[in-house]
């Protein structure tokens, strides 16, 4: 029995394809050698980094998904530590306990997107998909979301938003004299509580 693995590599985006044709062998070659099974190897492309890690503000995403077990993980671990191309990665297991001659490589393949971004037919019809931003550049809004883009406010939130929400009580302050709070320090209530020495 095997475990289903997958591995995001950042190398540096500076790096010719050469050099990113090593890492992948590298890698695919631990996981044949230790008795595992290539699932998926994709380049995401290059993407910038949260933060720049050994002052490289960007950095060329591949996945790795394959089955395989533990020490097939430690050797290519190792391996990506002492690799200068490397500038991250990170291990993730999927699955537990999975026979690799009952395993649907191709079904596995369908279902990984790159950054999550999963292809228009997934979403059906289009009342079953979310509203997205395609929509709006098309000019195919929806009647609830059209105000809102636009900046203009529905008639209930209209009020509150220009301080009009309360009015009764401002009305009800000015005749008083004031607030609360201000009646209570001794300006508004015109005494001086200072005692001459």
């Amino acid at each position: 029995m095997l475990r289903k693995y997958e591995t995001v590599i950042i190398l540096k985006p500076d790096l010719p394809p050469e050099e990113t044709d090593k890492v992948r062998e590298r890698a695919t070659s631990v996981v044949r050698n230790q008795g595992g099974v290539e699932i998926a190897w994709q380049d995401w492309g290059k993407r910038k980094l949260a933060y720049p890690i050994k002052k490289t503000p960007k950095g060329n995403y591949m996945y790795f998904r394959y089955l395989s077990d533990g020490k097939a993980v430690e050797e290519m671990e190792r391996q990506m530590r002492v690799t200068d191309e490397v500038l991250r990665y990170l291990t993730v297991k999927l699955a537990d306990r999975i026979d690799p001659e009952k395993f649907d490589v191709e079904e596995d393949k369908k279902g990984i997107f790159p950054f999550n971004a999963r292809p228009r037919e997934h979403y059906g019809d289009r009342e079953d998909r979310p509203f997205d931003d395609m929509d709006r550049d098309r000019g195919e809004e929806t009647s609830e979301f059209r105000g809102r883009d636009r900046g203009e406010e529905t008639s209930e939130f209209r009020g509150r938003d220009r301080g009009e929400e309360g009015s009764e009580f401002r009305g009800r302050e000015r005749e008083e004299g004031g607030t609360e709070e201000e009646k209570d320090t001794p300006a508004a209530s015109g005494s001086d509580e200072r005692t001459e020495e």
